[in-house]
């Protein structure tokens, strides 16, 4: 009946912490119920996460410290902070257009930039012979307009 009940994967250190804690706890022989219980009780406490043991401190650069507290700052002050809503992806598709462009006007610019992204692909998807492109002004403003391909 237990090799029924109790799972295939028993480990040998697993089945050696219960039989030590069936005889802990039992003066005779322990019913089926005892059996399973302590077996549930070992995998309720091996589910436990476990405790915190901090290790050996490591020492983080200046440099990323000062970049915390500059971004800690700027939020506490509500003022944007460079880069931080911006992907890889975004920036690269941004810099083939505009090789020079600076991450505060990619961050102005996101959602223009985003939305040209996604109009390319529909764009190379349709076939129709038309291609979003993007126009920077000089204030860094960015317009999407659409083409027809020669």
């Amino acid at each position: 009946m237990l090799e029924e009940m109790l799972p295939e994967t028993m480990t040998a250190q697993e089945a050696e912490s219960l039989l030590h804690r069936l005889l802990k706890r039992c003066k005779f022989e322990p019913s089926i119920a005892e059996v399973m219980e302590e077996w549930y009780a070992i995998v309720r406490e091996n589910r436990r996460p476990q405790v915190f043991r901090p290790g050996t401190a490591q020492t983080v650069p200046q440099r990323h410290i000062n970049r915390l507290k500059d971004t800690r700052q700027a939020l506490l002050e509500g003022r944007p902070i460079e880069g931080l809503n911006l992907s890889k992806e975004l920036i690269r598709f941004a810099r083939s257009f505009f090789p020079e462009i600076s991450l505060p006007v990619i961050e102005r610019n996101r959602l223009e930039i985003s939305n040209c992204m996604t109009d390319r692909q529909k764009d190379l998807e349709r076939k129709d012979g038309y291609m979003t492109y993007m126009k920077l002004n000089k204030n860094g403003v960015i317009t999407l307009y659409m083409s027809k391909i020669q």
